[in-house]
C-alpha cells in the first residue's frame, strides 16, 4: 500500500495488488474486505493491480516508485472529476 499526500494535507492510500494466478478478484471485492477490517482513513482510495512491484537489486520494494505512481493516479483521478 502507498500513499500520496493530498494538496490539503492528508495522505490517500493505494493498495497496488499483484493477484495470483486463477485466483479472480476485483477492485469492488478487495475494498469491501478492507471496510470490514480497516478504519476508514486506512482503506485505499483505488486498488491497481500489477503484475509485481519494482524492487532493488536487493529485493527490496522500491516504494518511492509506487508512491510516484499513486500520486500520478490520483492527480488524473481529480483532473478527471474537476
Amino acid at each position: 500500500m502507498a500513499r500520496r499526500a493530498a494538496e490539503f494535507g492528508l495522505d490517500k492510500p493505494v493498495a497496488f495488488v499483484v493477484a495470483r494466478p486463477g485466483s479472480p478478484a476485483d477492485a469492488d471485492e478487495l475494498v469491501e474486505f478492507c471496510r470490514q477490517g480497516m478504519e476508514s482513513f486506512k482503506r485505499p482510495r483505488r486498488v491497481v493491480f500489477v503484475d509485481g512491484y519494482p524492487t532493488t537489486a536487493t529485493g527490496k520494494i522500491r516504494r518511492v516508485e509506487l508512491r510516484a505512481q499513486a500520486a500520478t493516479l490520483l492527480r488524473s483521478d481529480l483532473d478527471r472529476i474537476g
